[in-house]
């Protein structure tokens, strides 16, 4: 059987979570036997590919610039185009939601994943949402199986896009391999350290999180330590201010995945307020790796955590204090989680 992963996602990213889901399945696939795997992205930017040894002949990394990732769709399209013809693979794992489907081969069947529907039931936050979810629905309806990565989003697929539910299956997520962090779980006991992942707009909550943390009675204590999401706007600063936080206590950091799991060890827990996700990778790397983890409760954040965080209405910033004023508070629940 010949696999082929398409170039959407990696002439579109530098570095992110869907891009990383592919190159993971992808370098994981290549330990089956019978298996040929192609990733189609002759020219792309993006570091997570770049990086991967288990992936020949993954194409040239370019410098990321404005408009470089129209410009390299453009380039991988018309090879692509090319290529599809010459070898006619059995499988064809379309990467994003652009239109794939227009070329490729008779007899090829098109997967495709859907990560989240943010840009159907979040429309009105997010730039760009109606065209997205156009090229969304145009993908799964000319694929011959969808992949969902979460119950919850399986559900939202069905209710808003009219695929039937025997098209789809769902496959969640893996947890990072943390046969390789072995003893690396050493949170900073001096410290009331609050991790928080990702970006920080939009559906993220992140407002609620600061509003929460005027509640605690540890206020003074805190560290808050973001993890990607680019440096702190002064909007945030100011916000951050007004809640009580010094700047000494607010950490912005970035990295690869080792300077990640550091943070989760270090953290005495992690924060998602999220309002939605597809899934909420970062609850489960947290969980993963020991991290106690402070949610929403939302679906797919409770899909991921069954019983084993502390959950909160990510409409109500005094419930998400309360929570972590809890778990601040209790190094027994501290342990119950990590354990859980």
């Amino acid at each position: 059987m010949h696999i082929v992963y398409d170039h959407q996602i990696f002439a579109s990213q530098t570095v992110g979570g869907i891009s990383r889901y592919f190159v993971q399945l992808a370098s994981a696939l290549t330990d089956l036997e019978d298996l040929q795997l192609t990733v189609l992205a002759p020219w792309h930017k993006n570091h997570h590919l770049a990086g991967a040894n288990k992936l020949r002949n993954t194409g040239h990394l370019l410098p990321s610039f404005p408009g470089s990732g129209r410009a390299l769709r453009r380039l991988d399209t018309a090879a692509a185009r090319r290529w599809l013809s010459r070898q006619r693979p059995d499988i064809l794992h379309s990467t994003y939601y652009y239109p794939t489907h227009a070329y490729r081969p008779a007899g090829t069947r098109m997967v495709v994943t859907v990560h989240d529907m943010i840009h159907e039931l979040l429309a009105e936050r997010l730039p760009d949402a109606q065209r997205i979810a156009k090229l969304k629905r145009q993908a799964v309806s000319s694929a011959d199986h969808v992949i969902c990565v979460s119950q919850t989003t399986c559900e939202d697929l069905v209710r808003t896009g009219g695929i039937q539910r025997e098209r789809i299956t769902v496959i969640h997520h893996g947890a990072p391999p943390v046969d390789r962090r072995g003893g690396l779980r050493k949170p900073d006991r001096e410290a009331r350290r609050l991790l928080y992942v990702g970006h920080r707009g939009a559906y993220k909550n992140f407002d609620v999180l600061i509003r929460s943390l005027s509640m605690t009675p540890f206020l003074g204590d805190i560290e808050v330590v973001c993890f990607g999401g680019g440096s702190f706007t002064s909007q945030e600063l100011r916000k951050f201010r007004r809640a009580g936080l010094r700047d000494s206590q607010l950490h912005q950091l970035s990295g690869g995945d080792d300077a990640l799991y550091d943070c989760y060890a270090s953290a005495t827990a992690l924060v998602a307020p999220s309002e939605y996700e597809g899934f909420g990778m970062p609850v489960l790397e947290a969980m993963s790796l020991g991290c106690p983890v402070i949610c929403s409760a939302i679906g797919a954040h409770l899909e991921v955590v069954g019983s084993a965080a502390e959950t909160f209405d990510p409409a109500d910033h005094a419930a998400l204090g309360e929570a972590i004023a809890r778990v601040l508070a209790n190094t027994h629940l501290q342990r119950s989680l990590s354990s859980r």
